[in-house]
């Protein structure tokens, strides 16, 4: 309720649905793919059905595999091909080892995953890496995190923090100050 409150005054924010998860369409969204606790190929594909079935999504997060560039690479060319055919933009999930060369030119857009140093090393050479556009980075939880997304381009973050406690906590207060 408070998302779509925020949504309906601000704009700027959206939800990240992984499987499992019940998918509203009162406000934008894209669909996770579940890798980061426990990726299910069946409850994914369902997972999508759904979400396509509710509203037309952002983009879908396709398969990797949390802090493994060669794994996510090859899911991709295992995946990309079947996600195309729901006619919503596809993201490639950006993990540790991976070089701009590495990325997939037929990426709709990219996902900065990977672990806490491979990301803050990602922040600082952001010039080295010209085509991430759009670019999604995930696991943005605080003030300074939404900073930093923005510093480098991102058009969107996500954060499982948000909302975790009241509305009067800091993580909230500072998401709804952003937004602001």
């Amino acid at each position: 309720k408070v998302a779509l409150s925020w949504y309906e005054k601000y704009g700027g924010i959206g939800s990240l649905y992984s499987p499992g998860q019940l998918i509203s369409r009162q406000i934008p969204f894209c669909l996770d793919n579940g890798a980061f606790t426990n990726f299910n190929p069946c409850k994914f594909i369902h997972h999508i059905e759904k979400g396509c079935a509710t509203g037309k999504p952002d983009f879908i997060v396709s398969p990797d595999t949390v802090g493994n560039s060669e794994s996510s690479l090859i899911q991709w060319k295992e995946w990309s091909g079947c996600l195309r055919e729901f006619g919503v933009p596809i993201a490639f999930v950006i993990q540790d080892g991976q070089t701009p060369e590495s990325l997939p030119v037929d990426a709709d857009l990219f996902f900065l995953g990977g672990s806490d140093s491979f990301r803050s090393r990602f922040f600082i050479e952001r010039r080295n890496w010209p085509r991430l556009t759009p670019l999604h980075v995930g696991r943005i939880n605080t003030w300074a995190g939404l900073w930093r997304a923005l510093g480098t381009g991102a058009t969107s973050c996500d954060g499982t923090g948000w909302f975790r406690k009241s509305t009067d906590h800091w993580s909230a207060r500072d998401l709804l100050l952003f937004l602001k």
